[in-house]
């Protein structure tokens, strides 16, 4: 009676024992699957911002040419302002010609991009990242949104039928040096904005 006793014991504690291994077995699985998700999610975030700081520090050396460029443009209007027939010299082939008034020729030559900050948001990639750092990249890219704005009212300007009118000349290189003022002010901000970005990340990944 005491052996079949002890022998239900022992069949009992070796059916605990079996239990407990499969439960930690499994436990241990996820554990160690958890630990390779956090190890991806980290490591996507640690890319995407890399692709992000690059596309950064990309923009910054834009805006930098561009705020120059629109500098002179300023200086340029009030040097043509000055002379005497300057309505004569800037409407040129029966249009007001504000490519005088371009250090190069073109109001930007190369434009900013926001790709990086995109995929970024839309594959969520960017989850495990400090909530300060996204704040700021959320800044930074709303404003880029404002400035493309501004382009593309310029770039309506610049393409208007207002420009075929001579009587309209004064008036338009007045409205053409406000809006290329209003760019390297935005312009200014931008290259500010990017500058504090920069330092967020940077902080962010030497922490």
């Amino acid at each position: 009676m005491k052996i079949k006793i002890s022998l239900q014991k022992l069949m009992r504690l070796k059916a605990i024992k079996e239990s407990f291994m499969i439960i930690f077995s499994v436990l241990l699985a996820l554990f160690v699957n958890q630990l390779r998700e956090d190890y991806k999610e980290i490591n996507s975030a640690e890319n995407a911002l890399i692709s992000i700081e690059s596309e950064i520090n990309k923009n910054l050396s834009i805006a930098q040419e561009w705020y120059t460029d629109h500098k002179i443009t300023l200086h340029n209007i009030d040097s043509i302002k000055k002379l005497d027939n300057y309505t004569d010299i800037l409407y040129y082939d029966n249009q007001l010609n504000f490519d005088i008034t371009l250090p190069n020729g073109y109001f930007i030559r190369r434009i900013i991009s926001s790709s990086a900050w995109e995929t970024a948001q839309s594959t969520g990639s960017l989850k495990p990242i400090e909530l300060k750092v996204i704040q700021k990249l959320h800044d930074l890219y709303n404003l880029h949104k404002i400035i493309l704005k501004s382009l593309d009212i310029i770039n309506q300007f610049y393409f208007s039928e207002s420009i075929y009118d001579k009587n309209r000349t004064s008036t338009n290189i007045a409205h053409w040096k406000n809006m290329v003022n209003m760019m390297k002010n935005q312009e200014h901000s931008l290259i500010r904005e990017y500058k504090e970005t920069l330092k967020v990340i940077d902080e962010y990944k030497n922490r």
